[in-house]
């Protein structure tokens, strides 16, 4: 009798741990996993897991300060896990999509370190060593970056997955100014796609759709970007540049579309209220008619 009591209890013990808080997130079901994850912090907020898992949690639900309270915590009493402190920077850099100029320099700074101590603890992780890639190649010399530091990054993502790599020396040679170079890499790559994680493809067609949206290619953007929307469907940003591509096609309905997905799934998404005010605006003076 005591080891049937024993054993039910291990089982009962073990069907609560499946329908937690970090069970609820993993299937996606960010409102009820919040529920559920701070009723377990409640009972044990000492437990970095539960922190990291609500911090999470909150990104999703775009709830900032929320995510960068718990993933603060977490870094705090788990200052060892690489997956912490990436997902910490990631909130940072959310963070400092809005916020003015003084503390957008201070976020850098803080979104560098954490990717840093992230590859530090994790030189496998590569969305940490991606992340960190683009802040070099983004941030002026004065907040740590620079094309060295990416390139060095580039090394060793390439050893890891080539896929990834190659991308990441497409970046590279844009901000040397090789358009053709980079081209090369996004045309060679778009080939291999089918084949690959369909997130990394995700990626590989928003970098080739911005590319060619920048250069007026505008049909061939909307090719690449709808790819890249079909793979990943929650991206706002990507929904926001495909709206941008069919409207420099002329295809201002399309353009509309596009831009309302993204203000469903990103209303602070910046840039956003500004394309749509303006789409408000030709349409009320009759400007840019539907093809």
């Amino acid at each position: 009798m005591l080891r049937c009591v024993l054993g039910c209890s291990l089982l009962l013990a073990a069907a609560a741990a499946a329908a937690g808080g970090a069970a609820l997130f993993e299937q996606g079901r960010y409102a009820q996993a919040r529920t559920a994850l701070e009723a377990e912090l409640r009972a044990d907020p000492d437990a970095p897991h539960l922190h990291y898992y609500l911090g999470r949690t909150c990104f999703e639900l775009r709830d900032l300060d929320c995510a960068l309270k718990q993933l603060e915590t977490a870094a705090r009493r788990a200052p060892k896990e690489a997956r912490v402190h990436y997902w910490l920077a990631r909130a940072y850099g959310a963070d400092a999509r809005t916020a003015g100029p003084l503390r957008q320099a201070w976020l850098a700074v803080r979104v560098r370190r954490e990717l840093e101590r992230a590859v530090t603890l994790d030189p496998d992780h590569l969305d940490a060593r991606m992340g960190l890639a683009g802040y070099y190649l983004e941030a002026p010399s004065l907040l740590g970056g620079g094309i060295e530091h990416a390139r060095r990054e580039a090394r060793e993502i390439l050893v890891r997955d080539p896929f990834r790599g190659r991308l990441l020396m497409a970046r590279i040679h844009l901000r040397a100014g090789r358009a053709a170079a980079a081209e090369s890499i996004y045309r060679a790559l778009e080939h291999e796609a089918g084949d690959g994680d369909p997130r990394h493809a995700a990626e590989l067609f928003g970098d080739y759709g911005v590319f060619l949206l920048e250069r007026g290619r505008y049909a061939e953007a909307i090719v690449r970007l709808r790819r890249q929307v079909g793979l990943d469907a929650d991206d706002a940003q990507a929904r926001m540049r495909l709206g941008d591509a069919y409207r420099g096609a002329g295809y201002r309905g399309a353009a509309r579309d596009a831009y309302r997905t993204a203000a469903r799934l990103d209303p602070r998404l910046p840039g956003l209220d500004r394309r749509l005010r303006a789409m408000r605006s030709d349409t009320e003076s009759g400007n840019a008619p539907e093809p």
